[in-house]
Order: structure tokens, then sequence, then C-alpha cells
């Protein structure tokens, strides 16, 4: 449960579907020790695509709130990057290939989409 922290069990789960169908959940999927070798293999990007679970009394128009204080964010909501290149540095990943993965290639999978502005980003590039 993105709110309480909770684990679900399949009583507990059909339970809250009862109560509140549109409840936000976070499924787990992938074994912990799989993302060293994700990390590892050449065109896989870090990015975050969470945002905060604001409920009463959090108000989302308040621009100055400190998020790390916010109950039950997400992991990838907070030190997403940090981590990753914190496993890369224990596992001997090269940080080049991480400044890679969190710069480049997010912008490159972007730009070969046709978002133009993401065909420049994440390069060092002369008069730019």
């Amino acid at each position: 449960d993105a709110v309480t922290g909770e684990f679900y069990t399949k009583e507990s789960r059909d339970e809250m579907i009862k109560k509140d169908p549109t409840r936000l959940v976070i499924v787990y999927k992938m074994p912990a020790k799989a993302v060293v070798d994700w990390m590892r293999l050449p065109g896989v990007a870090i990015a975050s695509d969470t945002m905060p679970v604001l409920t009463p009394p959090y108000d989302i128009q308040d621009l100055d709130m400190d998020l790390r204080k916010l109950p039950n964010n997400h992991p990838r909501g907070a030190g997403c990057f940090a981590k990753a290149f914190r496993l890369a540095r224990e596992n001997d990943i090269p940080l080049m290939h991480m400044v890679t993965m969190a710069s480049y290639t997010p912008a490159k999978h972007l730009g070969d989409c046709g978002l133009k502005a993401m065909q420049e980003r994440g390069r060092i590039q002369e008069g730019k």
C-alpha cells in the first residue's frame, strides 16, 4: 500500500479493493539482486517515474514542502540516483557508465522518440 506502507495478503487486498478500488499500490516484481545485473547492461537508463503520495494534511500547493518528511514515499522518489551510484561503486561498475545511464541514455531514448529538446541533452557538446 503506497499510503500505509503495508504489504497485502490476498484477503487484505480483496478487502481494500471493496473499500477503495482506486487506491494507489506499489507492485514489486524484480528481485533486488537483479538491479545490479541490469545496471551493468548498455543502454539502460536511470530514471524516476514517481511523485510523492500527498494525503491530508499535506497539500500539493505547498511549493516549499520538504518532500523528505512525507510519510511512505516511494523509494524511486527519494534517492534513486544516489542509490544507483552507491550500488555501482560497491559492485565495481565504472563511474562513466553510470554517468551515461543518468544523463545521455535517458535523453537519447526520448530524443529517438522525436522529442527535439532531448536530442541535445545529456551530451558534452562544443558551443552548448
